[in-house]
């Protein structure tokens, strides 16, 4: 069930996705155990620590764990300390394209240098830059694309994002 795998930004922590699993993990890089567990593995749910379809989780500079949760049209921050949703941008049941209200379909939560996030919702292949606090900066389609995947910046500053819809298909 095993979907992404990122490093923290000192390199020595890795977090984990598993979609089909409902669950995300921290794993420290150098003893290959992991820390941390959050969501009921084999069992979704929208509750306070369940997901439906957790994707693209990242470890933030300052501890936070970012994770878009698909099919519950929303993006959360966690504190792995406390295991307490500490922000939540969209609201589950209400899956449409109004940030950080509502959310639809994001299966992308992508931290930025500066700490903004590009979020990537689904429906109308929408790439949407937010800061920490939910301030939207910008928000626009990705052309030609159906199922927009994991959006990331570039060094040039543009915007590359795969079209899932079509296996091999990178759009810049």
């Amino acid at each position: 069930g095993n979907d992404d795998v990122f490093f923290s930004p000192d390199g020595r922590r890795l977090i984990v996705n598993e979609e089909d699993n409902y669950d995300i993990h921290i794993v420290d890089y150098e003893t290959r155990q992991i820390t941390w567990t959050f969501g009921a593995s084999d069992t979704k749910g929208s509750k306070p620590g369940y997901f439906n379809y957790p994707d693209d989780a990242h470890l933030l500079a300052d501890g936070t764990v970012v994770t878009a949760d698909i099919r519950n049209c929303r993006i959360q921050f966690i504190d792995p300390v406390t295991s307490k949703i500490t922000a939540q941008w969209g609201k589950e049941g209400t899956c449409k394209h109004d940030p950080p209200r509502f959310l639809a379909y994001p299966n992308g939560s992508t931290p930025l240098d500066n700490g903004d996030i590009l979020v990537t919702e689904i429906p109308d292949a929408r790439i949407t830059r937010m800061t920490r606090d939910g301030k939207v900066v910008w928000t626009a389609r990705a052309p030609g694309i159906r199922y927009p995947s994991d959006a990331f910046p570039t060094r040039d500053g543009q915007i590359i994002v795969a079209d899932y819809s079509k296996p091999g298909r990178i759009v810049i």
